[in-house]
């Protein structure tokens, strides 16, 4: 941010020569995977590492997948698997009511709740494991003044289990204002379902349940060929002499559909977002910074119509970054990745498995495994990073707004030939205790 308090960034070109291929038919059986988007060039030893990682898979311990294998075999004896489906990774991270303009003139009870398991088992120089437990709980009176608008007056409280201390406990206050059926206007606390949908190397999926509820401006927009979500969210404000920095995010989240019919999608994403600390008047002594990331892509879904395989498609993105010159956290001030992942869906689970080449990048709210930056050693950076990525993810939907999940990712460091694991169990849970009408 310069002295007249506009904000300046440049956009950079990729450091690493990426080619754009025609669309590609492989079968295996009976099963056609579509791959579209863009191809690193050095295929070759691309392929030697997803051989190695193979062999990696499978020389783990036994004892690592008994936790795991246990949670989904619990799953899937106990619940009814034709509920399970997932449209992206994190879909079900998701906590906002629909909007009921029935209940004009009433006032009702309504409760948004996470509680979460995540163990990540990292290693290697950019990121160290983590084990996290707990849960936040959201009550809140909900009122509809009129058919267009409605208000939320609440308390956010996110307690971890085995610490005595609340790690967080905010009033939540939030005005949802519907000029038309396509355009929604929220100010105060904001919606942030599914992260706003920006892809894990940007902002990391863990910050659903793990950071304070945002609160800004945010305006959507959203029709059959296109959905637009705008947002600041101001996490830190200054007054004159206030010796620390302001600080806020911000974004923009596009998605256009250029196909849709009863079998397949095809839909073109672009994502826009950066963080700020600094302010015209701040006084503080850390230095201004500001991050950007600008990530296109293309999506694309078929529609088996299978019983058991529902769904295969295909996500892939490429990612520019920026960031401040001379700076103690990044020494990079440009820098570029893409993600390559193709997907299956049945009715037992998802499968996700994906490809990561990464030169200079940085985004500080995004995961740490994707960074070139270390959160494990601070000072230290690497200048290309790689990554290989198998998930599976599973999704009960109980009831129309409340949500059991598990996942289980494997990675492989095709650089530093190290392999790690993450696994997480969530329970989300979304209901609204309406008034009934009387009588006349």
């Amino acid at each position: 941010m310069n002295s007249s308090g506009t904000l300046e960034f440049t956009l950079p070109v990729p450091d690493f020569f990426i080619c754009s291929l025609p669309r590609k038919t492989f079968r295996a059986g009976k099963i056609s995977v579509f791959s579209a988007g863009f191809i690193i060039v050095n295929f070759r030893e691309k392929l030697i590492t997803e051989m190695h990682f193979m062999k990696q898979l499978f020389s783990f311990r036994i004892s690592r997948f008994l936790i795991p294998a246990g949670i989904i075999f619990i799953l899937i004896s106990f619940v009814n698997p034709k509920s399970a489906s997932a449209q992206n990774d994190y879909h079900f991270f998701q906590y906002t009511e629909p909007y009921l303009p029935d209940t004009t003139g009433n006032i009702y009870f309504a409760l948004d709740n996470t509680n979460f398991f995540k163990n990540n088992e990292y290693r290697g120089t950019i990121a160290t494991g983590a084990t996290i437990l707990g849960a936040w709980f959201r009550p809140k009176a909900v009122y509809y003044p009129t058919k267009q608008l409605r208000l939320e007056l609440g308390v956010h409280v996110l307690k971890y289990t085995g610490r005595t201390d609340y790690e967080n406990i905010s009033p939540w206050f939030t005005v949802r204002y519907h000029p038309t059926s396509a355009i929604t206007v929220i100010m105060g606390n904001l919606d942030q379902d599914e992260n706003h949908m920006l892809p894990e190397p940007v902002y990391d999926p863990q910050r659903f349940y793990t950071d304070k509820p945002q609160g800004g401006i945010q305006m959507k927009y959203e029709t059959v060929k296109w959905y637009t979500d705008m947002w600041i969210n101001w996490r830190q404000m200054i007054l004159p002499g206030d010796p620390f920095q302001e600080k806020f995010s911000f974004g923009v989240m596009n998605k256009w559909t250029l196909l849709e019919n009863n079998t397949n999608q095809v839909a073109v994403p672009l994502s826009f977002f950066g963080t700020h600390a600094g302010g015209q008047i701040n006084s503080g002594p850390s230095m201004v910074r500001t991050y950007i990331s600008v990530s296109p892509g293309i999506m694309y879904n078929h529609n088996t119509g299978g019983h058991f395989l529902t769904d295969i498609g295909t996500n892939d993105n490429l990612f520019i970054t920026t960031g401040p010159k001379d700076d103690t956290i990044s020494p990079f001030s440009k820098g570029s990745a893409v993600l390559l992942s193709g997907y299956v869906n049945t009715r037992l689970g998802d499968i996700t498995a994906a490809y990561w080449r990464a030169h200079h990048f940085y985004a500080p709210f995004g995961g740490i495994l994707y960074q070139n930056v270390s959160s494990r050693y601070p000072g230290t950076a690497v200048e290309n990073r790689e990554l290989v990525n198998l998930k599976y993810h599973f999704d009960k939907l109980i009831t129309p707004q409340t949500h059991l999940g598990f996942m289980f990712d494997l990675y492989y460091d095709t650089i530093e030939k190290k392999s790690m694991n993450a696994a997480g169990l969530y329970l989300v849970v979304n209901f609204g205790v309406i008034p009934r009408k009387k009588a006349h």
